[in-house]
């Protein structure tokens, strides 16, 4: 705490928190596109330019972040990389407990 390393991570963590925000808003057109006729749970709210607006905004808050904070922004896309390994890990071993669950 008195280094100032839970700062850095914060920071990373956040970084890399923005880019699933701005892929989670892409989803909504995604979704939309792909299954137009889909039961929603949930309306979007002033669509589609809310959600539109969300996507330049934090876009950009990402790409300033990426040029303003070069080194910080870096770690945090390696961080991210780094977890990929463990997702497909994890994901392989979530497949098989499905599978020996559907066996029985």
């Amino acid at each position: 705490m008195l280094t100032g390393l839970l700062t850095l991570v914060f920071t990373y963590v956040i970084f890399a928190g923005w880019i699933f925000f701005v892929l989670g808003a892409v989803a909504v057109f995604i979704i939309r596109k792909n299954m137009p006729f889909a039961n929603r749970a949930f309306r979007v709210p002033g669509y589609p330019w809310v959600p539109i607006t969300f996507i330049f905004v934090t876009t950009w808050f990402v790409v300033n972040t990426r040029i303003e904070q070069t080194a910080d922004s870096l770690v945090g896309i390696l961080l991210l990389l780094v977890g990929i390994p463990f997702y497909l890990y994890w994901k392989q071993q979530m497949n098989r407990v499905a599978l020996s669950g559907k066996q029985s």
